[in-house]
């Protein structure tokens, strides 16, 4: 099952598949209000303590457009 992920929907419109390595797949179905340009993008996880353990990374993600 494909994950949350958080993008500028300027740079990745809703319905994106994005693999992040370590992650997985996920898809673009929310915009932050922190989440600004191509370069940066937010990953849902369950619970805060998994998206502490995550942290920030900089990571080469492979874009799926929706077609």
């Amino acid at each position: 099952e494909d994950g949350t992920i958080a993008a500028d929907t300027r740079y990745y419109p809703f319905g994106t598949r994005m693999y992040v390595p370590g992650y997985g797949w996920g898809v673009v179905e929310d915009r932050g209000s922190a989440i600004k340009g191509p370069d940066r993008i937010d990953l849902y996880f369950d619970s805060h303590n998994e998206a502490l353990q995550w942290g920030r990374k900089k990571v080469r993600v492979t874009i799926e457009r929706p077609h």
